[in-house]
């Protein structure tokens, strides 16, 4: 079993603060998710740190953009193969609308 502490100035409102990191963890596992299975995050090879942290960045900039694309159609991973293989659909995930 795991236990975690957290600091807060909140009182009696321990319904709402369990809600609330749950609902913080929920989206983190859901990037983390993203980013290792679409990204392949977890077999990258680069092994400086600073040079890695810039990579996850990226990652998590391509998502985001893949995620904005405005057809709505497919997966994150069928959106980024599709950006490599479609000159046009790749201008229109890099275009800010």
């Amino acid at each position: 079993m795991e236990e975690r502490f957290y600091l807060t100035s909140m009182r009696n409102h321990a319904a709402l603060i369990l809600r609330t990191s749950r609902l913080h963890w929920g989206i983190e596992n859901q990037l983390h998710w993203v980013l290792d299975v679409v990204f392949d995050d977890d077999a990258s090879k680069v092994k400086n740190r600073i040079a890695a942290q810039n990579w996850v960045m990226v990652r998590q900039m391509a998502a985001h953009l893949l995620r904005r694309e405005g057809t709505g159609k497919g997966s994150l991973a069928s959106k980024q193969f599709r950006a490599t293989m479609d000159l046009p659909f790749l201008e229109a995930v890099l275009t800010l609308r």
